[in-house]
């Protein structure tokens, strides 16, 4: 079976969706072919770094544009391709003659929708939304099933239209390594907090919390800061008993051990927190689509939201590190959560949505030839 995910570096979660579907269908059939390919690099080849610098930098210096901008885009946009690229998207799917098209981008279920109504082609499509929450965008006429990651986002859905037959709870797709039960004691009193989501910025007044949390007895501080050096020296220098890491492929480890992780509120590190247990404490978001996730969070009790910066955010997690039972609550809440999750059925889903169609293909044939019977007697 030829598989084709098309993705998206807007942020890291796209992509590392992306890798986690490739992962789990090549546990379950090493045979099938799979490529994941970014989109963005399709259609801008020459500019997709810049589109990608612009991003970041739009994101970090102005919040609340973007918040605006990706708003209005939702709300009056027309998925209108030009012939150049619509033409792009053809190349790319007679390069590699995918069975099955896997979108964890919204934009790509936009433009596949598109290629299949202009080529009249009836490729499946499955999309799988990385956030809690639901955008306009996210939703695709081309789109043959929604893999979506809680009970709140099929509600969403089904808000908007969308059939519940095409929608399945399958969560946040991550690596396996965050799935693994395997929560690692502490061999000290020290109660460990892990932050992360720093390292284009996005945790907003990163020094004041780390002020106050660095003259915390009995805590334990390790900050990844991914591939931002210049983060991770100044940390290293002006907060020298706190463990710095930067990029890193075994976050799970890290999760694993910690008590507490203060974070973005991004999909893919929810639903890592999830997997581990890990309890969530969350500063301002302000991305509009993390706005979603970080309220999930608060409604399910599997974390806290500081709503509002303030000079009491420090206060407020040694609290919470300290309140074991309200841990313990949030570690069971989010056991509830993996549970309402099913293991992954694309497989299934495809094989079923292909036999549906084989099906209908007979139907249609046989009403076709009993109707012109007339003719043969």
């Amino acid at each position: 079976m030829r598989i084709l995910i098309l993705t998206s570096h807007f942020g890291m979660g796209h992509y590392c969706a992306a890798e986690a579907i490739k992962e789990e269908l090549l546990e379950s059939n090493t045979d099938d072919i799979i490529e994941i390919v970014d989109i963005v690099k399709v259609l801008f080849p020459i500019m997709h770094k810049l589109v990608y610098r612009f991003f970041t930098l739009f994101i970090c210096r102005f919040s609340c544009v973007y918040n605006f901008i990706n708003s209005f885009a939702m709300k009056h946009e027309k998925t209108c391709l030009k012939r150049r690229n619509l033409n792009k998207i053809n190349s790319l799917i007679e390069k590699y003659n995918p069975d099955l098209i896997i979108s964890t981008w919204s934009a790509c279920s936009r433009f596949i929708s598109t290629y299949k109504q202009e080529y009249e082609d009836d490729i499946q499509l499955y999309t799988y939304i990385t956030d809690i929450t639901v955008h306009d965008g996210w939703i695709a006429n081309g789109t043959n099933m929604y893999f979506v990651a809680a009970r709140s986002t099929m509600e969403l859905l089904l808000s908007k239209g969308v059939d519940a037959e095409k929608i399945i709870i399958n969560g946040i797709p991550v690596r396996k390594y965050f799935k693994k039960e395997m929560k690692v004691q502490s061999i000290d009193n020290k109660k460990k907090i892990l932050i992360m989501g720093g390292g284009l910025g996005l945790i907003r007044n990163l020094d004041n919390i780390l002020d106050q949390l660095y003259e915390s007895r009995g805590v334990h501080i390790t900050i990844i800061t991914g591939k931002n050096k210049k983060l991770l020296k100044k940390i290293k220098k002006d907060y020298p008993k706190i463990d710095v890491v930067g990029y890193t492929d075994q976050v799970y480890k890290y999760m694993e051990r910690s008590d507490l992780l203060i974070t973005k509120p991004g999909g893919i590190s929810t639903f890592e927190a999830i997997y581990t247990t890990t309890p969530l404490y969350i500063i301002k978001p302000f991305l509009s689509q993390e706005v979603g996730n970080a309220e999930f969070i608060e409604k399910m009790l599997i974390g806290k939201i500081a709503w509002e910066d303030n000079s009491n955010i420090s206060e407020d997690i040694i609290s919470l590190i300290s309140n074991e039972r309200l841990l313990e609550e949030m570690k069971y809440n989010m056991q509830l959560l993996k549970n309402e999750v099913s293991e992954s059925k694309l497989k299934k889903v495809y094989e079923r949505n292909m036999k549906k169609d084989v099906d209908n293909c007979n139907n249609i044939i046989f009403n076709s030839i009993w109707n012109n019977s007339y003719i043969i007697l």
